[in-house]
């Protein structure tokens, strides 16, 4: 007859099994639907495929900029590594955990937002990582951050607990059924997802007071440095908004601009300044005062595609 300690081992060994079994089919169904990011992700922390020039950046970046429009008119491979609500603290780890897995590109495009110097070091949606902990600086980063600690990191069934019941349950179901993240009509292409064509259809939110802490600081001179380290040209971008709208009516916005500009002439990196554009007074452009829509990422695309190739041409000569 069995001892009690051995009914208890097995017991625990079977609760695992079934947790593991468990969190594979929930796991690989949210995959499934969560369809653009999941292979955004694959491709920036487990491929090594290489691209000449990488565009990091939050909701800009990611509805903003079409990498077929720069390719063809930089002649180059390019990647929208553009994450929806991130700031500087997940831009550093996506530029630190694609360049543990990717050849060194040759330029970083850094697309930063007046709210991404605020030195936060949280991440907007923490669970979007967890298929990727075998990229070493993803895992180090989610632990080091309480984000994948614990019990966490050897029960994997108690992710799940950072998912709504809606993920577990509807998301599954939609997965099931063929559904994904992307909208119908919309499509993606090497990690950027287009914006529908609609104009203007969301009102303005309220502008929060802006700043540029240390901590925000030290993060964008980490970037710069990381950058400079593995020889990669930095390019610090301004993306377009509706008639310079958080530059004017952001608390202290143009303090953080006139920071960013300073530190970007004394580091002697370039600045793009494409709030200035002339498209950004055109609202057919965008789907709302902060992003383009598909129209306007087309021509947004190209003007930022021929400011790169004519910067870079400068710096052969």
């Amino acid at each position: 007859m069995r001892s009690p300690l051995l009914r208890i081992l097995w017991a625990f060994m079977i609760a695992l099994l079934v947790s593991q079994v468990v969190y594979s089919f929930v796991s690989h169904r949210l995959s499934r639907y969560e369809l653009h990011m999941h292979q955004k992700f694959s491709e920036l922390f487990s491929d090594s495929t290489h691209y000449s020039i990488l565009f990091l950046g939050s909701s800009k970046t990611h509805a903003d900029i079409h990498p077929a429009i720069v390719d063809t008119i930089c002649g180059a491979t390019s990647y929208n590594a553009g994450v929806d609500g991130i700031s500087l603290f997940e831009e550093k780890l996506i530029l630190e955990g694609y360049l543990a897995r990717h050849p060194v590109p040759r330029v970083v495009v850094l697309s930063f937002d007046l709210h991404s110097f605020s030195g936060a070091r949280n991440f907007f949606n923490a669970k979007q990582y967890f298929p990727f902990v075998a990229n070493k600086v993803v895992d180090t980063t989610l632990a080091s951050h309480q984000a994948l600690s614990g019990l966490k990191r050897f029960v994997p069934l108690l992710r799940l607990s950072d998912y709504s019941d809606d993920d577990k349950t509807v998301v599954v179901l939609k997965s099931l059924a063929g559904h994904n993240d992307i909208p119908q009509g919309e499509f993606q292409y090497k990690g950027y997802l287009s914006n529908s064509d609609h104009v203007m259809d969301e009102a303005p939110k309220s502008l929060d007071s802006q700043k540029m802490t240390p901590v925000g600081r030290a993060l964008l001179y980490d970037i710069i440095g990381i950058c400079r380290r593995r020889n990669i040209t930095l390019i610090l971008v301004y993306s377009p908004e509706y008639q310079q709208i958080f530059l004017r009516q952001a608390p202290n916005g143009k303090t953080v601009m006139d920071s960013v500009q300073n530190i970007a002439g004394r580091e002697g990196i370039l600045l793009l300044r494409n709030e200035q554009l002339a498209l950004c007074n055109d609202e057919q452009y965008f789907r709302n005062v902060g992003h383009l829509n598909k129209r306007g990422a087309i021509l947004y695309s190209e003007i930022l595609a021929r400011q790169i190739n004519h910067y870079l041409q400068q710096q052969n000569r």
